[in-house]
C-alpha cells in the first residue's frame, strides 16, 4: 500500500515537470531569437528589458520562499495550494510572448516593453510554481532511495515535456510559420495548466504545514523580527555558497545555450548545410537527450553519488571544448555534434542539482534543529544569486555578437565570417572557462556522501 502511495506521489510530482519543461523549453528556446529577428527590438531595449529582469528575478525567489515557509494564508503556504492556483496563470503568462504588440510603424519602446512585461510575469508565475514543486522534491520523502526514484520520474516528465520544442521547430518550420508556431503555443498551454492541476489535486508530502496555521499577534511580532536569522544562517554554511556559486555558472552557461542555440546554428552551420528534418531533431535533442543521459547513467549516479558524477561534468565540459577548439567548424556535422553535446552535459548536470540542495536543506534542519525543513528559503536564496545569470548571458553573448557585426542591416560576406568566428570561440570557451571555474568550487562542498532513512539522517563529510 505504501509502495502504491508513492508511486501516485511520485506520478503526480512528475506531471508538473511535463507541464514545466513543456512551456519553459520554447520559451528558453524561441524568446530571444523572436525579439531579436521578428519584433527587430533594439539593442538598447533589449538590454534595459534584460537589466530589470535581472533585479526582478534576484528579488521575486527569495521572497516568495519567504512567503512559502512563513506565510498563514493556506494558499501560501501549502505546495500542493501554490501549484494548483498558480497552474492557469502560469500558463497564460507563457503565452504572453507569442503574441506581438509591434508592427512595422510602432515605436521602438513598444517591443522593449513587451519584453519586460514578458519576462516579468513569466518568470514570477515560474518562480512561485516551480520553487513550490522544488521543495517537495525534498519534502515527499526524507528517504534518498525515494528521491533517486523521484528523480528518475521526473526525468522520464522532462523527456515527454522538452518533446515540445522539436514539436514547434517541425509544425512552425523552424519558427518561419508564426500563425502554426502560436497555435502550438496555446496547446501546450492548456494542457501544462491540466497537468499541473493535477499535481494540485493529488500531491502529498511527509511535512506537515497546517499545525502553525493559526498564530497570535505577539508570535507575529516575534516571527517578523527573527526573519532575518534563518537567513544569516543560511548564508553562513560554506556548503550552500560553494553550491550557489557554481550554480550561478551552470546558469549562465544554460542560459546562453538554449537563448542562443538557434541564432548560432543559422549563422556557424547554415541554413542548407543539413537536412532542414535533422536541424529540427538537433534542437528537440539538446532538450530531450539530457533526460535520457540522466536515466542511463543512474547506476552510476547510485553507486558513486551525484557529487562524483557533477564533478566528472565539469571535466567533460573542459575536454570537448578543447576537441572543438583543436577541429575547427569547417565540417558542420561536428558543429551539431559539439552543440548538442555541450547542451546535454549542462542540462543533464542540472537535474542532479536537486539532490545536492536536498542534502543542504536536510543538514541545516539538523544543524538548527529545526521543527521543518526551510525548503522554499533555501532554494530562493539559490535563485537570489543564480537567476541574475540568465540576464546577464544574453546580454554579454549579444554584446560580443554585436562587436563582430551581428546586428547590421547589411550581412557581407566579410562579416558574415567574422560572425561565424566569433560565435566558434563563445563555443569553444564558455564550457571551457566555466568547467575550470566549476571544478575549482565543486571541491569546497563537503556533503558528498549522504546515507538516509526515514528516522535518520547522518553526513559524511
Amino acid at each position: 500500500m505504501l509502495l502504491r502511495f508513492q508511486q501516485s506521489n511520485f506520478l503526480a510530482y512528475a506531471t508538473t515537470t511535463i507541464a514545466a519543461n513543456l512551456m519553459n523549453s520554447v520559451f528558453q528556446f524561441y524568446y530571444v531569437n523572436l525579439f531579436l529577428n521578428q519584433y527587430k527590438i533594439s539593442t538598447y531595449w533589449f538590454n534595459a528589458a534584460q537589466t530589470f529582469y535581472l533585479v526582478w528575478n534576484s528579488i521575486n525567489d527569495p521572497l516568495f520562499g519567504y512567503l512559502q515557509d512563513n506565510s498563514s494564508f493556506g494558499f501560501l503556504k501549502h505546495r500542493r495550494l501554490n501549484i494548483l492556483y498558480g497552474a492557469p496563470l502560469f500558463s497564460l503568462s507563457f503565452l504572453l510572448p507569442w503574441f506581438g504588440w509591434v508592427d512595422k510603424t510602432s515605436p521602438e519602446w513598444l517591443a522593449g516593453v513587451h519584453l519586460i512585461v514578458s519576462l516579468f510575469l513569466y518568470d514570477s508565475m515560474f518562480t512561485f510554481v516551480l520553487l513550490a514543486q522544488c521543495s517537495l522534491f525534498t519534502e515527499i520523502s526524507r528517504n534518498q532511495s525515494d528521491r533517486q526514484t523521484l528523480m528518475f520520474y521526473s526525468q522520464i516528465g522532462s523527456i515527454i515535456g522538452s518533446l515540445s520544442v522539436l514539436l514547434t521547430e517541425v509544425i512552425s518550420n523552424h519558427m518561419q510559420n508564426i500563425h502554426n508556431f502560436q497555435i502550438t503555443c496555446v496547446v501546450i498551454a492548456l494542457l501544462s495548466w491540466c497537468l499541473m492541476s493535477y499535481t494540485g489535486y493529488n500531491i502529498k508530502t511527509s511535512v506537515n504545514r497546517s499545525s502553525d496555521d493559526e498564530m497570535d499577534s505577539k508570535n507575529r511580532v516575534e516571527n517578523w523580527k527573527s526573519a532575518m536569522k534563518p537567513w544569516l544562517e543560511i548564508l553562513k554554511n560554506k556548503n550552500f555558497i560553494s553550491f550557489v556559486i557554481m550554480n550561478f555558472f551552470q546558469v549562465f552557461h544554460y542560459a546562453y545555450c538554449t537563448n542562443f542555440f538557434s541564432i548560432f546554428r543559422k549563422h556557424i552551420i547554415g541554413a542548407d548545410a543539413l537536412p532542414s528534418i535533422f536541424q529540427s531533431l538537433m534542437a528537440g535533442g539538446a532538450f530531450i537527450l539530457p533526460s535520457v543521459a540522466v536515466l542511463m547513467f543512474s547506476p552510476l549516479i547510485l553507486k558513486y553519488g551525484s557529487y562524483f558524477i557533477i564533478k566528472l561534468s565539469f571535466l567533460f565540459k573542459i575536454l570537448i571544448g578543447g576537441f572543438f577548439f583543436m577541429f575547427g567548424y569547417t565540417s558542420p556535422w561536428l558543429v551539431a555534434a559539439f552543440m548538442i553535446l555541450d547542451s546535454t552535459i549542462v542540462s543533464a548536470t542540472f537535474s542532479l542539482f536537486n539532490l545536492s540542495v536536498s542534502d543542504i536543506i536536510d543538514h541545516d534542519q539538523i544543524c538548527y534543529n529545526r521543527s521543518r525543513p526551510l525548503s522554499s528559503m533555501i532554494f530562493g536564496l539559490n535563485a537570489l544569486v543564480t537567476k541574475p545569470a540568465q540576464s546577464l548571458a544574453p546580454v554579454i553573448i549579444l554584446f560580443l555578437l554585436n562587436k563582430a557585426g551581428y546586428k547590421n542591416d547589411t550581412m557581407t560576406d566579410t562579416i558574415e565570417k567574422s560572425l561565424s568566428e566569433a560565435i566558434f570561440y563563445i563555443m569553444v570557451f564558455v564550457p571551457i572557462i566555466i568547467g575550470v571555474l566549476q571544478f575549482l568550487l565543486w571541491n569546497i562542498y563537503s556533503l558528498r556522501n549522504t546515507n538516509k532513512d526515514e528516522n535518520e539522517l547522518k553526513f559524511k563529510f
